[in-house]
């Protein structure tokens, strides 16, 4: 009966609420050398091109904490019974 309230929506908080985001950036960097035919070196010969590759890879992770009511809620927008839920939810965790 209790979630049939007006302020049911109010009830409803987050102990530990979380986002997390990976984000990888791939770098391959690429060096291609030409050699010159000199001279006194017969046509016959080829001497190929020289190519260097590297390949770099970055994760990078992040996360974000949210708030008992959701993510980007700012504590000024809270209306005064969502601060009375959150004072109680501090009393009981707290350690006096």
């Amino acid at each position: 009966m209790s979630n049939l309230s007006t302020n049911a929506v109010s009830n409803l908080v987050a102990d530990y609420a979380f986002v997390m985001h990976s984000r990888e950036v791939k770098t391959v960097t690429t060096i291609v050398s030409t050699v010159s035919n000199k001279s006194g070196v017969s046509a016959t010969s080829v001497v190929p091109d020289l190519a260097l590759v590297y390949k770099d890879s970055v994760v990078t992770k992040s996360r974000g904490h949210a708030t008992p009511y959701g993510f980007g809620i700012k504590y000024d927008s809270l209306t005064g019974s969502q601060f009375g839920i959150l004072a109680a939810l501090g009393m009981s965790r707290g350690r006096f």
